[in-house]
């Protein structure tokens, strides 16, 4: 019998200077976002964006570096968080269409 494969995760996954981090942070940002401004009325952009620092601080915090650097890293890494949660909130607005709704009913994509 052969034991179970080990997962296949990059080995920068959890890091700053890595690509994919930010790219599948930005898609659980664009989620969380849209589904608090859908439930709950939250401005989407301005929730994006803290969840994008929360987010980006949560990686940085496990690099180990100067705090500049780090400082550095945290800013990049948060601004691309919250534009690929932007860009992909807005390629699926603009797929989907203006969908027009019953008076009082949210959407979950709607323009940031």
């Amino acid at each position: 019998m052969t034991p179970p494969a080990a997962p296949n995760v990059p080995t920068d996954f959890l890091s700053p200077s890595g690509s994919l981090t930010p790219a599948a942070a930005g898609a659980i940002v664009f989620l969380i976002a849209n589904t608090l401004g859908a439930v709950f009325g939250l401005p989407r952009a301005a929730t994006a964006l803290t969840l994008s620092a929360l987010v980006g601080a949560l990686i940085v915090a496990r690099f180990r570096a100067p705090v500049l650097v780090r400082l550095g890293y945290w800013v990049l890494n948060s601004l691309t968080i919250f534009t690929v949660a932007l860009g992909s909130n807005t390629t699926l607005t603009g797929l989907t269409g203006r969908v027009t709704l019953a008076a009082g009913s949210a959407s979950f994509l709607a323009p940031w």
